[in-house]
C-alpha cells in the first residue's frame, strides 16, 4: 500500500490498513504519514494513539525521522486521557 492510496480520500484509516502500510514503508515514511493522518482527522483516538507510539519506538532516533516539532505536534494529536499510555499512575 502507497502513501498515497493510504492519504486519499476522507475515510477514516483502520488500524489494520495502518499496519499493513507499516509493514511496506521505512520507519521515517511511516511517521510523516501518521503526521499527515492525524491533522487529516483521518484515525480514531486510539488507532492514531497506538500508531503514533509504534512510530517513536520503532525509530532508531527519532530526531532523524521528524524535527521535534513534528513529534511534539504528533503527541498533541494522539493525547487521549484514557488511553492506557496516559492512565495516571496510583
Amino acid at each position: 500500500m502507497s502513501t498515497s492510496t493510504l492519504t486519499r480520500g476522507t475515510a477514516n484509516v483502520t488500524a489494520a490498513e495502518l499496519e499493513r502500510f507499516r509493514a511496506g514503508v521505512t520507519t521515517a515514511e511511516y511517521a510523516t504519514t501518521v503526521l499527515h493522518l492525524a491533522r487529516a482527522q483521518r484515525l480514531r483516538p486510539k488507532v492514531l494513539a497506538d500508531a503514533a507510539y509504534t512510530a517513536w519506538l520503532k525509530s532508531e532516533n527519532p530526531k532523524k525521522i521528524m524535527p521535534g516539532s513534528s513529534w511534539t505536534e504528533l503527541f498533541r494529536l494522539s493525547y487521549t486521557a484514557d488511553h492506557e499510555l496516559f492512565e495516571e499512575m496510583g
